[in-house]
């Protein structure tokens, strides 16, 4: 018996339909990786690099205090109802959702998707936070481990080039140093590092941080253009990098350099994140602020730049005018994790000595009465009157240091009126003792005496001197 084409069109439906109860199911939004949108997608379809992957059974590593574009793909995950979407760590807004058919055209495979923006909500480092802080960002019945990231630790704490010249035996910019970096090093799942950091991917530790510049780029550039060394480089001084150490040598004539001679010398400092970022952000992420401090000797200060990861060196004036021989600072900088780095400097002066001060006088009257230790006494056991200079030394390393000395005034109070001192390597007081005579007319004479570097014996600028009335 033929059957009619009803009854064959019932039955063929009754199969399809039975055909339908057999399968699976499909999952209620089930993610299956994350994509990057932003500057870097030059067309609205899926990137062949993807920032992560739900079988990476790993948390989506952002920077914290910043915000990003991304897609999350996944079957059923487009159908998702927007109030499903939360984010504990900050804010996220729907962009866009994408059915599978249209993401076939996008060339991200029969799935569905959301672009979403994502803002990581800013840390207070200050208060102790830590470097990594966990979220979860909630699609429907999915749940995405988010990681909110600060750099915590340094890849570098350089002088700045434009600062400096190069000295004999440094190997300071021979290496693949992260300064002057002018893009931002952004580094997903392999994805390579700006310039010549090899900083992402492959088993590294970290991320660079690229510089940030405040008040736009002329500003930190126009800054860091006018520094010490073209303020002293044509009138005897100079800016060098010896080795590992910035020696800033001053020049006798402070003079002609006083309007630029509290000039900055900079540093820069770069940053990483504990891990390689998953996806660069469309705003600034969060730097925190270096502290800077310094230690050593006094006369110099240290506090930011205009790029927040720079950091200016410079010299009091006062200081600056003055300094004779060596004085050795740390520039130190702090992250807001307590992780330090240090950079040597070494100011000098022409001459590498001096004498900063004539710090005590002890004038003996006539007759005396006996004083172990300020007297000296003749053959003949007659006392022999003294007057003793005790005098400060400026900090040095030369092992030779002569000095020469000379009295003005007092005609014929003294057996000597000028000599020569040879401090021991070392010594930061010396005394010179001068013998007078027995001529009771000296007292209440006005007397001077200087002290001077042997070559530098006629410069203001390392001539140290006092007045004494004789009694």
């Amino acid at each position: 018996m033929t059957k009619s084409p009803s009854s064959l069109r019932t039955a063929s439906a009754a199969a399809v339909a039975a055909a339908i109860l057999i399968l699976p199911a499909p999952a209620l939004a089930g993610w299956e990786r994350i994509e990057a949108v932003g500057p870097a997608r030059t067309k609205d379809q899926c990137d062949t690099v993807t920032a992560l992957r739900a079988s990476d059974n790993r948390p989506l590593r952002l920077a914290a205090g910043s915000t990003f574009e991304i897609e999350v793909l996944g079957h059923g995950i487009d159908l998702v109802n927007s109030e499903a979407i939360t984010f504990d760590g900050g804010d996220v807004r729907l962009i866009k959702r994408h059915g599978g058919p249209e993401n076939l055209t996008r060339k991200c495979g029969a799935i569905g998707s959301v672009k979403l923006r994502l803002t990581i909500n800013r840390a207070s480092p200050e208060s102790g936070a830590p470097v990594e802080r966990n979220h979860i960002l909630q699609i429907g019945d999915e749940r995405i481990r988010v990681t909110a990231m600060l750099p915590a630790d340094f890849r570098s704490f350089e002088w700045d080039r434009q600062s400096y010249s190069q000295g004999s035996g440094s190997s300071a910019g021979a290496s693949g140093s992260s300064i002057g970096a002018s893009t931002p090093i952004t580094v997903g799942s392999g994805q390579p590092c700006a310039g010549s950091q090899s900083c992402g991917g492959g088993g590294t530790t970290g991320v660079m941080i690229p510089p940030q510049v405040s008040g736009g780029g002329g500003t930190a550039a126009s800054e860091l253009s006018t520094h010490l060394r073209g303020c002293i480089a044509a009138r005897g001084g100079h800016v060098r990098l010896i080795d590992d150490r910035l020696e800033i040598l001053l020049p006798d004539d402070r003079n002609t350099v006083s309007n630029c001679i509290t000039n900055a010398t900079f540093a820069r400092v770069a940053q990483f994140y504990p891990h390689p970022l998953d996806v660069s952000a469309s705003l600034t992420p969060q730097i925190p602020a270096m502290r800077y401090s310094l230690r050593g000797a006094q006369g110099a200060t240290a506090r930011p730049g205009s790029d927040p990861q720079t950091v200016r060196f410079a010299l009091t004036r006062d200081f600056a005018m003055s300094a004779v021989g060596v004085h050795d600072f740390e520039l130190i900088a702090t992250s807001f994790a307590g992780r330090q780095r240090k950079l040597d400097v070494q100011v000098r002066s022409v001459v590498p000595y001096g004498v900063t001060r004539i710090a005590r006088v002890t004038s003996l009257t006539v007759p005396i009465t006996a004083n172990v230790g300020l007297i000296e006494r003749e053959t003949s056991g007659r006392v022999v009157p003294t007057i003793d200079f005790d005098i400060d030394l400026a900090p040095s390393d030369a092992s030779a240091r002569p000095l020469v000395w000379s009295i003005q005034g007092g005609n014929g109070c003294f057996t000597q009126t000028s000599g020569r001192l040879t401090p021991a390597p070392g010594e930061s007081r010396i005394r010179l003792t001068v013998p007078r005579t027995s001529a009771t007319a000296c007292n209440g004479s006005n007397i001077g005496i200087t002290i001077a570097p042997e070559s530098r014996a006629s410069a203001a600028l390392y001539t140290a001197s006092a007045s004494v009335t004789l009694r």
